[in-house]
């Protein structure tokens, strides 16, 4: 129960509370084998919530030791020791050793699929960050390719619209895009922009996020009206939802500024910066 609560509050992104749990827990679990899954997996998310309180150090010398425990005591095709693998694999990559956490997911995928088939939950989350990891490590056609896969299956699984298919095409977005296919990118970015403003409303997170994709592949296309148009719609939604003084606030008004100088709007860019600024030095330092 108390495993439940913290995977939950981690979910949430309130690794504090998580730790809090989980520190109360495994006191309480001391008696127990130390190589036994329920204390392996309190381990492993301990790790996790140190890991998402910035100490990559210690969360990754933690998720090696338990990935070498759970291997030894269960196999590599356990579901506890797939566990540990993605966490490890994550960790490395987002420690800044991403061919490393890349060689460890090309083993988990194939394992993950085998073991626990084509569309666990489980193995869907492994191949979306592999193809992460491949883009990110240079393999642009390795990683498009999968993701291509991955929203095939999102898709017949949960529907077209369904938020998990949705990331899966805002990435693949941005594969495209990363890979010099932005012409080919455009209808999808369209398509992902339109059914989040319709399943999530225009001032969701999620959907500014998937209209400043959007303008950056218009800016690539050089239609600096499009993406000027979508810049300014972000603007608005940020200042009423987040305030003029929030850094995502301040952060889209510079691109807004950079756009404008782009298309040789240079006084309209000058008067953006200097309004923007000062807020600037104030929020960013």
């Amino acid at each position: 129960e108390r495993r439940e609560q913290a995977s939950a509050l981690l979910n949430a992104a309130k690794p504090k509370e998580a730790m809090a749990i989980l520190d109360k827990a495994l006191s309480a679990a001391s008696a127990l084998p130390s190589n036994g899954r329920i204390r392996l997996g309190m381990e492993l998310l301990q790790s996790d919530a140190i890991a998402a309180l910035g100490d990559r150090p210690r969360a990754l010398k933690l998720q090696r030791e338990i990935y070498a425990r759970a291997l030894a005591a269960y196999g590599e095709r356990d579901e506890l020791s797939m566990r540990a693998m993605t966490g490890l694999a994550i960790t490395l990559a987002r420690s800044g050793d991403m061919q490393a956490g890349r060689d460890l997911m090309e083993k988990l995928v194939p394992l993950s699929t085998e073991a626990l088939g084509a569309e666990h939950k489980d193995t869907l989350f492994a191949i979306g960050s592999l193809a992460s990891m491949r883009a990110m490590t240079g393999d642009m056609k390795g990683a498009i390719d999968l993701q291509r896969g991955l929203i095939t299956t999102q898709t017949r699984r949960l529907g077209n619209e369904h938020p998990a298919t949705l990331t899966a095409r805002g990435n693949l977005v941005n594969m495209l895009m990363d890979s010099g296919g932005a012409q080919e990118a455009l209808p999808e970015g369209i398509a992902v922009v339109e059914a989040r403003s319709c399943l999530l409303g225009p001032d969701n997170p999620q959907t500014l996020r998937s209209m400043l994709n959007l303008s950056s592949l218009y800016a690539r296309l050089h239609d600096f009206k499009a993406a000027l148009a979508l810049q300014q719609k972000v603007i608005d939604a940020r200042l009423r939802v987040l305030g003029p003084r929030h850094p995502d606030t301040v952060f889209i008004m510079i691109n807004h500024a950079g756009t404008l100088e782009q298309t040789g709007q240079y006084s309209a860019s000058l008067q953006e910066l200097q309004r923007v600024l000062p807020l600037a030095e104030e929020v960013l330092e």
